[in-house]
């Protein structure tokens, strides 16, 4: 029964922690600005800038809905025409982050600057403009400008590269108009790619964006041999660059309900995980009293319940119990991958933190003996120590000493009640992190390798020495073994590459991980928040190393405080730990003596997962900030749900005129530009410009739980609705999410003034005295916590009444003068409000508002990412689940008690049973084990990660081949589902055909065609059998795989990724005919999605580059896939064994590196025998042919890489000429050795991928 629960609630976890939101790039940042020399006479300007702002205020609601918009406002020659437009890559929340940055600087040319009637501004992402003109159908114009780089294309490349985009150029300027006005794509030769897009506005007629587009491209004619150029033109815009600047997902668009999909996920996980924990504390009583105690000393813990007990390491689980208040939640540290951490004070006063398993089955079992074998023989200043554990109670417990600080991911990232940590401090943690590695590396009489080194791992003492935690993923390493192969395990973003692709691991693994930390304490910003196609900080690290500019990396909270010749050092350490060879990584040691200045620093390598053709340009507006996606055990996990709250709640206006707007508007305009280049990072900022009458102060703040991004939209909001004051000298605004003001005098002190006020909810009445009571005490409780929280705090009613509530002083108040404005406000707020459902205070220094509804953003952000997931609806939910889940349980014992433990775990698959019950699929599980002579192992077939496969004979005679699913528990349920539910609904002559399922029985099995052959794997690399296969029947074998392909991806009604596409997964019929099987891992795929983010799941060596380093599924992934399968076809050779030394080329560069120096010959399969026919000539060509699509399918870019449907047009079109690939991923040699991992410890890997290495039919 436990196993079930754990199964269950361990894939609900897994899930959870492999939802991964994607950022992308909203490429918002001003490329050009032109205003108009058109004039207008004081006495009219004022009433155009009423017009303006009416028209921005129409124009933002039609962008935000259909990507574009177009607003007439006004009469006669005070008219505002106006047109905004985002480019057709972006999603819609970039479409709108972009417009919201580009609408806030077209005021720059309202009439009360130079007196200019008209102004448009260009960005990568998107394009607005005004004028007193209809201007909707223009494509030329006088303003109309040519922008290009002024970095040169040098070098071999330089010819070529001209050439790629002089022809790229000209085809988009044709392929756009055709294209209903856009297109985006690259040309490239020679491994040489020149990316670019082209895009008419959407008023604009064929024959005009016709006209439009063939100007641009003489014009952008003048950058050819630059970098990149753009042509911006009244009625269309074109770029081409050398790096990939836009969006793969072409038209696609959002509909918006991202947010409250994430936030359902995140409702059901939390309630599956609060039913788990309470269900885990019924189950253990009664696991308790029907077990005895020798059974579980046998099957849990063996020979460690015998030494714990006998040692002074044993604690009893009643003390640790009440140690922690029964594990209370106010006494909850943070909660990670394997297990929650709580604070405990034992019965002699001392204070302890105290894990607490999730699980109790076999793997989470040797995670507990792995953690408390390991840190229980080692002892160092820097690694957290073990005082013991607890082995005699339901569950498996840890006790280790308590660090008061907890971990250094909250301090950089989530706390807000301590001061940024300060450059000397920063150092100290750094280099007693390298110690404490060291010391595991080579100093302790074991060699242990961490696994898991990140910044939550961390945790730190109250003088801020660093402690390494959690050993639970910690591996021994032998001293007489180079490295170890093992099934991967670990954090994305932390984890190197050799050991991510192949499971190698060694202590330069660790290396890496910690290469990462230092880069992320030194810059404040997160390696793991970056998605597909986006710039990670060691990019950035490396794109600015040897410039002048290297040390604006450094966390902007630091200021000036840093040394720059340290800071330096220690990035470009960083660097050096981050190298795509392991080999060239340093030693712990040596990294300690280099940051002690006692051994010289070598030139550090460029770091993976960096090839130029595949990085974006770095982002320049700001880096996205996102909570850990931890994949494995840790302190804490968190996610983030969005709201920008950019509502308008009042706009207050100075009494007094400007007084000389020559000077007033330019100082204002200034002002809002320095103002926004800090809010944009830190979510508040000051300007002063200019002195005098005609000087400009301004503060802008977002409010303490908004992250980033919408600040961004909050805060251009209110700066584009600000100008609405003019001619006034001042004015404030406070919108829901944050607020603005500008006078031209210093109010960064005021904190009272006459302009205070109150604005009472008019809807509804809560006449409740509970209510009101509810309120108070909340706002109360804010009001009181602030002051000493930097100004923020934000709470809820507990007494089970709805109130809400958030107050925020600004942060340039003293806590003595924010304490002043929130008493004050608080007070005349719910004096005037109650008993109205909603208030709000809008004073000088602060801002409050209390709300029967839940407005807040779940994780409190100030700038940077920090805050605590607030959980809300959970107790109704998980007492639902609770009640439904025990009622489950209660029929399961009953019904099933003897077979428990073999029996599937997933309601889908019962649900499933019942489905397939009366129909055709069904078959009885007495039938297939009498068609199997009871499984014997004569029939048996072949077996893999999965199952097992049996020949089977039906009573009417047919051959069949019955897969028997290994375990019936939750993961493999759902693996079983999935398989039953994908190729039951597809039919192709080219996959393998479902027959049935049973799943009445003791376990789970799938009926199949039987195929004699068995799969290609037994053909193509068996020296003897492939003799059967030469060329022509290997490429109908390629052409049929090509096809089941196409199927799958765009001819059946559903788009499906198999996600496993390798020779043990294509079966051969009679005819020698190729088959897709194994359809266990794949996944239904969505037409309007670009991509999908799941947990890692395939096989080593098959599997696509951005698929293991991102998770981001497309179908490209399979392209990759069959690219290797091809490559293997041809050569006899697997990809996934390394058949010669250490230092070997993969089966993909061998091939790469053959076919740059034509000598293809040399890795070509023996029995292919092609030779000794009398149409050699054309079959060597045909070969050659082939293995250029199989480098094409392996190429880095998925986006380079070809669709199946091309794929196959090329194999069956062969006089049509081939693009030349791009370089093959991993092109370090020293990177490149593939391991099979099936020697290492699968289960270490459950929380993070699932690597398969299973064969259809056994070889």
């Amino acid at each position: 029964m436990t196993t079930f629960i754990s199964n269950l609630s361990l894939l609900l976890l897994v899930g959870f922690l492999f939802l991964n939101p994607v950022i992308s790039d909203s490429r918002g940042e001003t490329v050009a600005q032109r205003c108009s020399n058109r004039t207008t006479t004081p006495q009219q300007r004022s009433l155009v800038v009423t017009n303006f702002l009416a028209a921005m205020d129409a124009v933002s609601p039609l962008v935000e809905a259909k990507g574009y918009g177009q607003v007439v406002n006004g009469t006669g020659n005070l008219t505002v025409y106006a047109y905004g437009e985002c480019m057709k890559d972006l999603d819609k929340k970039d479409c709108d982050l972009c417009f919201a940055q580009i609408k806030a600087k077209v005021p720059r040319c309202l009439p009360f600057q130079r007196g200019t009637r008209g102004g448009r501004v260009f960005s990568d992402g998107c394009f607005i403009r005004y004028d007193e003109y209809n201007f909707f159908n223009e494509t030329l114009s006088s303003q109309d400008v040519t922008n290009c780089s002024n970095k040169e294309i040098t070098g071999v490349n330089r010819t070529l590269f001209r050439a790629n985009a002089a022809e790229l150029v000209k085809f988009m300027s044709v392929e756009a108009v055709r294209n209903g006005g856009f297109y985006a794509g690259f040309v490239d030769r020679r491994n040489v790619t020149a990316h670019g897009l082209a895009q008419c506005w959407e008023p604009l007629t064929r024959s005009g964006c016709a006209e439009c587009l063939s100007k641009a491209s003489e014009q952008i004619g003048s950058c050819l041999g630059k970098e990149e150029g753009r042509a911006l033109n009244a009625g269309c815009y074109m770029r081409f660059s050398n790096l990939k600047f836009y969006n793969n997902s072409g038209n696609s668009t959002s509909d918006g309900n991202g947010g409250h999909n994430h936030l359902a996920v995140i409702l059901a996980v939390t309630s599956s995980v609060v039913a788990f924990v309470l269900l885990v504390s019924a189950l253990g009583f009664l696991y308790k009293k029907k077990r005895a105690k020798k059974l579980r000393e046998k099957k849990q813990l063996g020979s460690l319940f015998m030494l714990a007990n006998k040692s002074d390491l044993c604690f009893s689980y009643e003390n640790l119990e009440r140690a922690t208040d029964y594990f209370s939640d106010k006494n909850k540290l943070g909660q990670g991958g394997s297990g929650s951490v709580f604070k405990g004070v034992l019965s002699n006063g001392k204070t302890v933190a105290v894990k607490r398993l999730f699980f109790n089955t076999k793997q989470w079992v040797d995670h507990f003996f792995n953690e408390v074998n390991l840190i229980s023989q080692i002892d160092h200043k820097n690694l957290v120590k073990l005082l013991g554990c607890s082995i005699t109670g339901p569950e498996s417990l840890l006790v280790y000493e308590y660090i008061a600080n907890q971990s250094l991911h909250d301090y950089l990232f989530v706390r807000q009640d301590v001061q940024p940590l300060s450059w000397a401090k920063r150092f100290k943690i750094i280099l007693g992190t390298a110690e404490g590695m060291a010391y595991l590396h080579e100093e302790s009489n074991l060699r242990i390798i961490h696994r898991d080194i990140k910044l939550s791992n961390i945790l730190l003492e109250h003088d801020f020495t660093p402690r390494i935690a959690d050993f639970g993923l910690a591996r021994l390493f032998p001293e007489d073994k180079t490295h170890i192969s093992t099934a991967i395990a670990g954090t994305l973003g932390y984890m190197a590459p050799e050991y991510v692709v192949r499971g190698k691991l060694t202590e330069k693994a660790d290396v890496y991980s910690f290469g990462v930390l230092m880069i992320e304490v030194i810059t404040g910003r997160r390696n793991n928040a970056f998605s597909q196609d986006s710039s990670s900080i060691l990019q950035t690290v490396w794109r600015l190393y040897g410039t002048s500019n290297f040390v604006q990396v450094v966390d902007p909270v630091l200021g000036d405080n840093f040394n720059k010749m340290e800071a330096s050092r220690l990035l470009e350490i960083g660097l050096l730990c981050v190298q795509a060879a392991f080999d060239q990584r340093p030693a712990m040691s040596a990294v300690v003596k280099m940051m002690k200045g006692s051994l010289e620093i070598p030139t550090p390598t460029q770091p993976p997962f960096l090839n130029p053709g595949s990085v974006l340009e770095m982002r320049k507006m700001m880096s996205p900030t996102m909570e850990d996606q931890s994949q494995s055990s840790g302190w804490r996990s968190d996610n983030i749900s969005e709201n920008p709250r950019a509502r308008s709640v009042k706009i207050t206006c100075s009494p007094q005129l400007e007084h000389n707007e020559t000077v007033f508007v330019p100082n204002f305009v200034a002002s809002m530009e320095k103002i926004s280049q800090v809010v944009q990072t830190t979510g508040f900022g000051t300007a002063q410009t200019g002195s005098g009458p005609d000087g400009n102060y301004a503060l802008a703040q977002c409010y303490g739980d908004l992250p980033l991004n919408d600040c961004v939209l909050c805060y251009a909001e209110a700066r584009t609705i600000l100008p609405k004051c003019y001619p006034q000298n001042g004015g404030r605004i406070f919108l829901d999410g944050c607020f603005m003001r500008a006078e031209n005098y210093s109010f960064y002190k005021e904190f009272k003034g006459p302009e205070d006020t109150v604005i009472c909810g008019n809807t509804t009445k809560r006449n409740n005295a509970t209510f009101g009571d509810a309120v108070r005490q909340v706002v109360r409780n804010a009001v009181a916590a602030a002051p000493g929280s930097g100004g923020y705090a934000r709470g809820a009613s507990e007494n089970g009444e709805s109130a809400f509530a958030l107050v925020n002083c600004w942060r340039n108040l003293s806590p003595e003068s924010c304490k002043q404005c929130l008493e004050d406000a608080s007070a005349s707020m719910v004096d005037k409000c109650l008993p109205w459902s909603e208030g709000r205070a809008l004073h000088t220094g602060c801002f409050l508002r209390y709300s029967d509804q839940d407005f807040l953003n779940k994780i409190p952000r100030n700038g940077r990412s920090r805050g605590s997931v607030v959980v809300i609806v959970v107790s109704v939910l998980s007492s639902v689940i609770v009640f439904m889940v025990g009622i489950a349980i209660g029929v399961y014992i009953c019904k099933h008690r003897t077979i428990q433990k073999k029996r599937r775990g997933s309601n889908d698959v019962e649900k499933m049973a019942k489905t397939l019950t009366d129909s055709s699929l069904n078959f009885k599980y007495s039938t297939l084990e009498k068609a199997t002579g009871s499984f014997d192992n004569a029939n048996k077939l072949g077996q893999g990660g999965f199952g097992t496969v049996y020949k089977g004979v039906l009573a009417d005679g047919r051959d069949i081949a019955v897969k028997r699913l290994f375990f019936n528990n939750r993961h493999r349920a759902a693996d079983f589902y999935n398989e039953v539910n994908i190729i039951s609904s597809v039919e192709h002559k080219n996959l393998v055909r479902l027959l049935g399922c049973s799943c009445s029985g003791p376990e789970s099995l799938l009926v199949y065609e039987y195929l004699q052959n068995k799969s290609l794997d037994r053909f193509i690399f068996d020296v003897n059998r492939g003799k059967t296969l030469d060329w022509q029947r290997r490429f109908v074998i390629i052409v049929g795989t090509a096809e089941g392909l196409v199927y799958l991806h765009e001819q059946s009604s559903v788009k499906i990724i198999h996600r496993d596409i390798k020779a043990s997964n294509i079966l051969l019929d009679c005819k020698l005919q190729a088959k897709i099987a194994d359809f266990g891992l794949a996944r239904s795929f969505q037409e309007d999605k670009s991509h999908i983010s799941t947990a890692i799941a395939g096989t080593l060596g098959y599997m696509a580059p951005e698929y293991l380093a991102h998770g981001q599924l497309t179908e490209k992934v399979d392209v990759y896939s069959f690219g290797v399968l091809v490559l293997e076809i041809v050569t006899g050779k697997q990809n996934t064994k390394s058949k010669m030394s250490d230092y070997s080329d993969s089966l993909i560069t061998e091939a790469w590196k053959h076919f740059q120096s034509g000598e293809l010959e040399e890795i070509y399969d023996p029995n292919l025998d092609w030779k000794n026919r009398n149409d050699s000539i054309i079959i060597k060509k045909e070969i050659v042919r082939v293995v250029q699509i199989g480098l094409l399918c392996t190429q880095e870019m998925a986006s380079l890489r070809p669709s199946m449907s091309k794929v196959l047009h090329m194999l069956k079109n062969k006089e049509e000429v081939l693009p030349l690939p791009s370089n093959p991923p991993f092109m370090d040699e020293r990177v490149m050795e593939f391991r099979d991992g099936s020697d290492g410890d699968s289960a270490a890997c459950a929380s993070l991928a699932t690597v398969s290495q299973s064969s259809f039919y056994g070889r």
